[in-house]
């Protein structure tokens, strides 16, 4: 049975400094060491997410991607202003940005901690490059678990706004 990646829930701590609610959205790089499989960019929401305020929760159980623990997973905080700027043609161009600065890193004998400290710097650059409305919320961060089933939080604190995600994997 395939593993899937998700988001459980999500707490808007503080809105963003943006006039109006908050619709954030999850920008995520998932890296492929074995040779021959393709990395990819992928995008989750804003929809489960729309119109958050601060103090507002959401379960949302959304799916991310399937899930493989020798894959790499980088995960962004995007906040959309007028259009989701990450749409099909964002997303390939970010990949062909991110994907040869994996490659490079990846090589054998490297950890996945070793390949994160180099490569969420590249999603951050390669985000501010390609976001023109939207705006990027702190910081990527490398998402690995110990022993699926788990589950892992991150705090996305940058552009005035403050956001807790929890990730987990599920059996299906």
């Amino acid at each position: 049975m395939a593993k899937k990646l998700k988001v459980a829930q999500v707490k808007c701590i503080e809105e963003t400094t943006e006039p109006g609610s908050d619709d954030p959205y999850i920008v995520a790089f998932v890296g492929k060491k074995k040779t021959g499989q393709a990395d990819s960019v992928l995008t989750v929401g804003p929809s489960p997410w729309r119109n958050m305020s601060s103090g507002a929760v959401r379960d949302t159980d959304m799916t991310i991607t399937d899930y493989n623990p020798d894959h790499f997973y980088l995960v962004a905080l995007v906040e959309l202003d007028v259009n989701k700027d990450v749409d099909a043609a964002t997303r390939k161009s970010i990949k062909d940005w991110v994907s040869p600065f994996y490659r490079a890193y990846a090589v054998d004998g490297a950890s996945n901690q070793q390949i994160a400290t180099n490569m969420k710097s590249q999603l951050d650059v390669a985000l501010d490059s390609y976001l023109d409305n939207d705006d990027r919320v702190g910081a990527t961060k490398h998402l690995q678990f110990a022993s699926p089933p788990a589950t892992k939080t991150f705090r996305y604190i940058g552009d005035g706004g403050d956001y807790k995600f929890w990730f987990k994997v599920t059996a299906s």
